[in-house]
């Protein structure tokens, strides 16, 4: 490997034992080869150092850093700065690289002179080398620029999620010099992303599968309402905060009906914990009379009622709900006579 690598790949890793060897080989199987592992060891309790200890003697471009359990987002920004590849990849441990992925990442930044390429992401429950070695069809593998502005609009789009994640991305190190993800924080890809886009000049985009994340029932993610869930909120703020600093009044808009559609969202999630749900009726009302310059007078009064009393919300969903079964009812009725 030459001494300076063009590719620094940070594996954060915390009791991944069990999935850890697929997705070391995932890298290590990379067409591309001109790249450095770094694996930070979270304070894991498992065998997962030992896993990582027996790949780095296999392999001079794998380095082990082990430190004290601090968290996701510390040990990614320890990786940040411990990287010295021109650009930088993140990988989950459970999850796998395409076998081409670096390299198509790489190309694409190279031909369109951006600082930022992605690729989509699939969720998958298999562990397979026909996937990471699976020919992606060429019908689909159109490439586009996307614009910053067109970027911030994909925010409130349901293609949101390929944005915000953090690893179907690659990145010049150059993004990271003045972003970090936040310690402490759940969501913490939600809070960086708007800044990320920010500083990349454009993102090429590739419309290929070269990223597969695992299915983990145990993410907090997947699990009853966890209070990391409700830190969407401080992202969600501190995004508000941005399109104001940057005079984008109509994703004021949007980013203020969306914040407050997600508050009840949450609100009903957390339908057994009061406390949450008090928060987050109390939060709601600061949000609103904070932002209501913002709120679009189509669905306003959706968002009033919820304001007034999240019980009466909850009657007027029940009874649009009533009301649009019986309008489908009169004109199933209408076309049968």
């Amino acid at each position: 490997m030459r001494n300076t690598p063009e590719i620094s790949v940070i594996v954060p890793v915390y009791n991944g034992e069990s999935f850890l060897p697929f997705a070391l080989e995932s890298v290590l199987l990379q067409s591309m080869e001109n790249f450095e592992i770094i694996c930070i060891n979270d304070g894991s309790s498992d065998g997962s150092l030992n896993i990582l200890r027996e790949y780095e003697k296999k392999d001079e471009r794998i380095r082990v850093i082990d430190k004290e359990n601090e968290g996701l987002a510390k040990t990614r920004n320890h990786g940040i700065a411990c990287a010295k590849g021109t650009y930088i990849a993140f990988l989950d441990q459970d999850d796998y690289f395409h076998h081409d992925m670096l390299k198509s990442l790489y190309e694409a930044i190279k031909r369109t002179n951006v600082r930022l390429a992605m690729c989509k992401a699939v969720k998958t429950e298999r562990r397979s080398l026909e996937l990471i070695n699976e020919q992606n069809d060429s019908t689909i593998s159109e490439e586009s620029i996307l614009t910053e502005d067109e970027a911030l609009e994909l925010l409130f789009h349901p293609f949101a999620f390929q944005l915000v994640v953090p690893w179907n991305k690659l990145y010049h190190h150059t993004i990271f010099d003045s972003i970090q993800y936040p310690a402490g924080k759940g969501c913490d890809d939600e809070h960086v992303i708007h800044h990320i886009i920010k500083a990349s000049d454009g993102i090429a985009f590739i419309n290929k599968t070269l990223y597969y994340y695992y299915h983990n029932a145990e993410s907090f993610m997947n699990s009853p309402y966890h209070k990391l869930r409700a830190d969407v909120f401080s992202a969600y703020a501190d995004r508000m905060q941005f399109f104001k600093n940057q005079g984008k009044w109509e994703w004021c808009a949007k980013q203020a009906t969306m914040t407050l559609h997600m508050y009840i969202i949450h609100y009903r999630m957390a339908k057994n914990l009061s406390n949450y749900q008090k928060q987050f009726a109390r939060d709601y009302k600061t949000f609103f009379k904070e932002n209501k310059s913002f709120i679009r007078k189509k669905g306003k009064f959706e968002l009033q009622i919820f304001y007034v009393h999240p019980y009466l919300h909850q009657l007027f969903e029940s009874v649009r709900r009533k009301l649009s079964e019986t309008n489908k009812k009169l004109n199933f009725q209408f076309l049968i006579d």
